[in-house]
């Protein structure tokens, strides 16, 4: 907070003001909606309302929490980095709830208990070899969902049809054809490559 007034309004708020603690929402609500909803991080969330205004909620959150514990730490911040203000910190304040919250997202159970990670384990070790690349029955409608979900964000648009039309159920001669590829195992390799892929996005994540 770099004015005279959003100093003053930030020592109101941890003396327990609740007008000066809606003043700073009402003021700084719209900016942490715009960095939810532009972070990259956020991947395809960024386009659902819901999730968008979920992260602003979970910053707030934090800055209220333990009698504002989170906010009381900005000043020790902003002696480390008197060149910046309230609105730095902010912004990495909301980037950082961005990254939690979509990795509470991604690691959140299936219906069955099963994290997307260890989903897309199993599919890429179920594909591992040189035979047909066959669907497990693990794959259900909702775990097809939650791999394409993430999977628009991080892989490249051959391998995304590919393996968006083997979730479908298609064998790999018919997703040859319907993706006007070479022959089945063109369609085999972009599956591979797929889940390979997604498999070492977990892995570096980890």
């Amino acid at each position: 907070m770099r004015s005279t007034g959003d100093h003053e309004l930030l020592r109101l708020i941890l003396r327990g003001d609740e007008v000066a603690w809606m003043t700073l929402f009402s003021r700084f609500g719209p900016l942490v909606e715009r960095i939810a909803r532009t972070n990259r991080s956020m991947g395809s969330y960024r386009g659902s309302e819901d999730d968008v205004r979920n992260v602003m909620a979970q910053v707030f959150e934090r800055l209220r929490r333990d009698d504002f514990r989170a906010l009381r730490s900005y000043a020790a911040w902003h002696e480390k980095n008197p060149a910046k203000g309230f609105i730095d910190w902010l912004t990495i304040v909301t980037v950082n709830v961005v990254r939690n919250y979509v990795a509470s997202k991604l690691g959140a159970p299936n219906s069955d208990r099963t994290s997307l990670k260890q989903l897309v384990n199993t599919l890429a070790e179920s594909v591992d070899g040189e035979g047909p690349v066959v669907l497990p029955h693990i794959t259900t409608r909702e775990t097809a969902r939650r791999i394409l979900e993430y999977a628009r964000d991080h892989l490249p648009e051959d391998q995304l049809a590919a393996l968006g039309a083997w979730l479908e159920g298609l064998s790999s001669a018919e997703i040859a054809v319907e993706l006007e590829l070479h022959d089945a195992r063109t369609a085999e390799r972009l599956v591979r490559a797929a889940l390979a892929r997604l498999r070492r996005q977990f892995a570096d994540r980890g």
